[in-house]
């Protein structure tokens, strides 16, 4: 199950399986080995049995930067402000992560491991006493969580994240839930005390050393951490009171650890809320998207906001994700923007949001030269939909550039040439050198004008009657002579393109689609399956065909009742 809804934390339990397996019957190879074995055969299995989506997502995250892996020497140890931005994560309760009060500003790796009201002060006063193979897990683990390294191996040394904590927060959990049960054979009052001093010297080093002789010490914010201080230290003075008091030890411990619950959970809601972008603003957004319309195939809105296309049938030119398009990746790189989770602002580089054919803006008020596609009302305000001069999703270009003597022109005039050239590679040029006259990137300028009449050209070599469906596009051309036509959609392994029910090669051009189209009326239709699909199918079925096979022979008598 989870391999079928989240590969990315799947990885992670994988590695903290076998980790598990080694400590815990470290003692007992033969048990260990027989163990292991029953736990990979049904691993594989249930892997077997998420195919159908696992097989998919695999091929199409190969391509994504955050895919590499990046084994470096150097970061088998922590550099300083991680050993800091650590220890604040165990010690204190956990914030906003896009404002954070200190070591670092904005941090979204998730590093948190703090345990309601008893901190680490239970896991301490464990480790104390035992040295079992929980104990062992433990340590290692938090060994793990200081070392970006170490961490990263539960990304396949991809990325380095905390987010596998919470692997570690449940193994902290354990420990304290064996230890409340039994806290005369642990000294929790000493580890209690031990983590208060921990706590107290964090907070006096966090205000007193500083990076540089500029800034003043390391707290951003010192409203924010003296609370979250105060939060922990309260919940340690809590614990130490509980442990007196022995009719109402549990009560006074589940009593605490839901108020500390209810007051961190209420505090960072609180830091959230400090943010423009959250709340009732972003709820207006959502609600605004919701009443974009489709209202053409053939351009998209110029919208570089994620939400306003959540909710509605807007499709923008913008995107968040950490799955992005290999593709995508490579457009944008041309225009001198590399990220491994958006896209760029096409509206940065003059020509750009023309080529990719973002036609309608959203804007509170009009001009007398607007035109108006659409009026929208949300909460008592209302929007203008407004449509701008750019070139369709497919038309035909007349010349082309190569991209390598695209690099080497200013970036703010790269919009402006790929506008009126086909990007093609060194080692595409051959199928297109042929239909189209090559010209230099360094006769343009990005002025108004010029974007408009390029525009304007464009516009009268576009496609005829294009339109979307649940699996491609669809459109018309007529042309009097051959033609390179040029479709501003991401490649991907997937899509295949037919001319008149003929399939026809895809050159990919600077990320994007383009087909050779012979003179004359042709019915254009590109389709995309999705790679790894059927296969996923095949190997899920036949995995859950073995798994029935499996629960008939070992349970076989839970059948029998049934039937």
């Amino acid at each position: 199950l989870n391999c079928l809804v989240n590969y990315f934390f799947f990885v992670g339990e994988v590695i903290f399986l076998v980790l598990y397996f080694i400590l815990r019957f470290w003692e007992k190879p033969k048990e260990m080995l027989q163990k292991s074995i029953v736990c990979m055969v049904c691993g594989v299995i249930g892997v077997g049995m998420a195919a159908v989506l696992l097989i998919p997502s695999l091929l199409f995250i190969f391509g994504n930067s955050r895919s590499q892996t990046q084994i470096c020497l150097e970061k088998l140890f922590p550099f300083p402000y991680q050993i800091f931005y650590y220890l604040r994560g165990f010690l204190l309760p956990g914030e906003a992560m896009h404002n954070q009060s200190c070591i670092v500003n904005k941090e979204w790796s998730s590093a948190s491991g703090y345990l309601p009201l008893v901190g680490v002060s239970l896991p301490l006063a464990y480790i104390f006493k035992k040295r079992d193979w929980l104990a062992k897990l433990f340590l290692l683990l938090l060994l793990i969580a200081f070392s970006p390294l170490l961490s990263s191996a539960f990304y396949f040394f991809t990325l380095n994240y905390q987010r596998w904590w919470y692997m570690l927060i449940l193994i902290m959990s354990v420990i304290s839930a064996v230890v409340l049960e039994r806290k005369d054979d642990f000294p929790v009052k000493k580890t209690v005390c031990i983590n208060a001093v921990m706590v107290i010297s964090f907070f006096l080093a966090l205000t007193r050393l500083k990076w540089s002789k500029e800034a003043e010490s390391l707290v951003f914010r010192g409203r924010v951490i003296a609370i979250l201080t105060g939060i922990s230290l309260i919940g340690l003075l809590w614990v130490f009171v509980a442990l007196r008091c022995k009719k109402k030890y549990y009560a006074s411990m589940l009593s605490g650890i839901c108020v500390v619950c209810l007051v961190t959970t209420s505090f960072v809601t609180y830091l959230y809320r400090q943010n423009s972008t959250t709340g009732m603003d972003y709820m207006h957004k959502y609600r605004l998207g919701a009443q974009l319309k489709n209202l053409n195939d053939q351009y998209r809105y110029n919208i570089v906001d994620n939400i306003l296309t959540l909710s509605g049938d807007a499709i923008g030119v913008y995107a968040f994700s950490s799955t992005r398009s290999p593709s995508i990746a490579e457009f944008d790189k041309v225009f001198g923007y590399e990220s491994s989770n958006s896209s760029l602002d096409v509206n940065s580089i003059p020509g750009l949001s023309q080529l990719v054919a973002a036609k309608y803006r959203i804007v509170n008020d009009v001009n007398k030269t607007d035109e108006v596609a659409d009026i929208i009302d949300v909460d008592d305000k209302r929007y203008y939909v407004v449509a701008d001069e750019v070139c369709p999703i497919g038309f035909a270009f007349d010349s082309y550039v190569l991209q390598d003597d695209l690099m080497q022109v200013n970036i703010d005039n790269r919009g402006i040439v790929a506008l009126d050239n086909l990007v093609v590679s060194d080692e595409n040029e051959n199928q297109v050198n042929s239909i189209i006259k090559k010209n230099s990137p360094n006769d343009y300028t990005a002025d108004t004008e010029n974007i408009t009449s390029i525009v304007q050209k464009n516009l009268e070599n576009s496609v005829k009657n294009f339109c979307r469906d649940n699996s491609g596009f669809k459109c018309e051309t007529s042309y009097d002579t051959v033609k390179i036509v040029y479709f501003s959609v991401p490649y991907d392994a997937g899509w295949e393109a037919f001319i008149d029910d003929r399939k026809v090669e895809i050159v990919k051009t600077n990320g994007m689609m383009t087909i050779i189209v012979p003179e004359g009326e042709h019915n254009i239709q590109f389709c995309y399956k999705t790679p790894g699909f059927t296969e996923g199918v095949w190997v899920s079925a036949i995995s859950f065909m073995l798994f029935v096979i499996y629960m008939f022979y070992e349970r076989g008598g839970y059948f029998r009742l049934i039937l």
